[in-house]
Parts: structure tokens; C-alpha cells; sequence
């Protein structure tokens, strides 16, 4: 699933060509609408002509293209309706996946909404020390960002927790699940974090790719194409050899709703949550945020310094 930051028809185009060539077909989630001037990681949206040709010739491809929401600046109500529309005009049908953006006010139970109990409680108090006067109201009724019922009606899955490991299915055997807790939200899924081109390569090592087929697993990864996946006017040598790597393995490689879709048709699948599952989900997704990145930190700062040493 490739998040829309920042990204442009020039920056990520030859990405695309080389999944396709690879036979992977993935996820590209879209904006709407432009946003003011100077927002940040603006890209294209819907409003280019160009990019709207574009996202067409990926979708009779058979990639999916999912939602970011109606802009990377906050929407309120009107603006997100009419982005869903907007949508629904260009592509054909109302989006199926989406994923909230860190800059809009209306994204879907996000910051301390994600999680419950203590977990929500441990983030929010995080939340005013780090990152205070941030707040996020897209589910609360009483907002003029409030679009929680048009979430529900017109899209299918959202994300929302992401880890450091290959096996997406390992670290959440719920997904996709309702939340009756979170009702503007039909479905959850998690994914397999890798935020830039070198994150990606490293989440696809050999290693890592054998050891998710030996799982028989399933692996979501969310990543953000319009970040150092190119090298000057071609793709990254490092990103090519990966994506490369993969297509030549006996493995299922189809756009996020497909492979949702695949995983509620299993007889052992439930749609609501077991909460006891879910505590943990959270409970990884803590450690990995908090002590592990500590952890991964020293370890770097510690080989440094013996290679400064020797």
C-alpha cells in the first residue's frame, strides 16, 4: 500500500512500471483535492489531469487505488463528502481501502483514538507532552471534521497499527475485524511498516521473504513510493533487485482488498475482535514504537563507536 505523500506522476511512475513488469499489482491510495500552499508532503491529487490518466491506466492494470482522504490539509464534512465523490467520478466506485494522513483533523479514530485501555491512555499522555494541541475528530459526531458515517458506507477497510515484521498476518490473525468499539470503521487491517526505499529493501530480504514462506504468512506492506525508490531518472538499484527478487517467487501478489477479501473467505474467520488478540496487537506495536526503536538505536550508536575505535 503506497501512501500518497509527497508523491508525484514523475517520481513514482517507473516504480509502478517495474511491479507491473514483476507481476505484483499493489495498492495507490489517492488525495482528492489540492490543498493551500506550502502544506506539507503535497503531491498529486485528483485535480490533475495527468495524474487522474494515470491512476486509470493502474487500475485497468489491476492495481487498486485506494483513499487518503480528501486532501493532505483538514477537511470538514462538506469537503470530505465531496471527495469521496470525487473519487467516485475518476475511478469508477468509492474507494475500498484507506488510510488516515498525520495532517488531516478528520482522520478515523487516530492518535490515542487507535488503541483502548491502557494503551490509549499511555499514547494520549504522549500525545500532549510530544506533539501537544494535535487532535484528531473525524469519528466525534459534535466536530465539523466529522465524517464518520460516510467512512462506514462508502469504504471497506481501513489501516491501522503497522509493525517491524515481514509476517503482517503473524502480528494481526484478526484482520480485516470490526471494532464495535470504533463503529465508523467496517473493517481494521494492520501492515508491515517500511516508510522509505531503504526500509523497503530491508523488509524484503532474502532472508525475511524465505522465512514468511516457510510461515505460509502475509505480508501488507505500507510504504511511501515517492521516497528515495528512484535514483536520478531510474528506480534504485537496491529497490529493483528486490522487487525483482520477489516476482520470482511462488507467492500471491494482489492489491490489499483482494488479499482482505481472500482472509474473510476463510472458514475460521470471524468478523469482530477478540480483544484479548487485540491488547496484545497493541501491546507489540508499544514495545516496537517505544523500547525497541530505543533498543535498535543503541545498538547502531554501540557499533559506531567500536568501528570509530578499530
Amino acid at each position: 500500500m503506497d501512501d500518497t505523500d509527497s508523491a508525484t506522476v514523475s517520481r513514482v511512475r517507473d516504480v509502478y512500471r517495474c511491479l507491473l513488469d514483476n507481476g505484483i499489482r499493489t495498492t495507490k491510495t489517492v488525495w482528492a483535492f489540492d490543498s493551500p500552499p506550502g502544506t506539507p508532503l503535497e503531491g498529486d491529487t485528483l485535480e490533475d489531469a495527468g495524474h487522474r490518466d494515470w491512476l486509470r491506466e493502474l487500475r485497468n492494470a489491476g492495481f487498486e487505488i485506494g483513499y487518503h482522504g480528501a486532501g493532505a490539509a483538514p477537511s470538514t464534512r462538506e469537503r470530505s463528502r465531496a471527495g469521496l465523490e470525487r473519487f467516485r467520478e475518476v475511478i469508477g466506485d468509492y474507494p475500498r481501502t484507506y488510510a488516515s494522513h498525520s495532517g488531516q483533523f478528520e482522520a478515523m479514530y487516530w492518535g490515542a483514538a487507535r488503541f483502548s485501555g491502557g494503551w490509549k491512555a499511555g499514547f494520549s499522555i504522549g500525545e500532549r507532552i510530544f506533539r501537544p494541541g494535535l487532535a484528531f475528530s473525524g469519528e466525534v459526531e459534535t466536530s465539523p471534521y466529522f465524517w464518520g458515517d460516510l467512512c462506514r458506507d462508502k469504504i471497506e477497510y481501513a489501516r491501522n497499527l503497522t509493525f517491524d515484521e515481514i509476517n503482517t498476518l503473524a502480528c494481526d490473525p484478526l484482520m480485516p475485524y470490526h471494532d464495535p468499539a470504533k463503529p465508523y470503521v467496517r473493517y481494521w487491517f494492520s501492515a508491515s511498516n517500511a516508510p522509505q526505499a531503504k526500509d523497503f529493501v530491508a523488509l524484503l530480504s532474502p532472508q525475511n521473504l524465505h522465512r514468511l514462506a516457510e510461515e505460509g504468512g502475509a505480508c501488507i506492506v505500507y510504504s511511501h513510493l515517492a521516497y528515495g525508490y528512484m535514483d536520478g531518472d531510474r528506480v534504485d538499484a537496491r529497490v529493483r533487485r528486490a522487487i525483482e527478487a520477489l516476482g520470482k517467487m511462488n507467492g500471491w501478489f494482489v492489491p490489499v482488498a483482494a488479499l482482505l477479501d481472500h482472509l474473510r473467505s476463510r472458514a475460521s474467520w470471524r468478523a469482530e475482535v477478540d480483544r484479548t488478540v487485540l491488547r496484545r496487537m497493541q501491546a507489540r506495536w508499544f514495545w516496537q514504537n517505544s523500547w525497541g526503536k530505543r533498543t535498535k538505536l543503541m545498538r547502531r550508536l554501540r557499533q559506531r563507536a567500536r568501528r570509530a575505535g578499530s
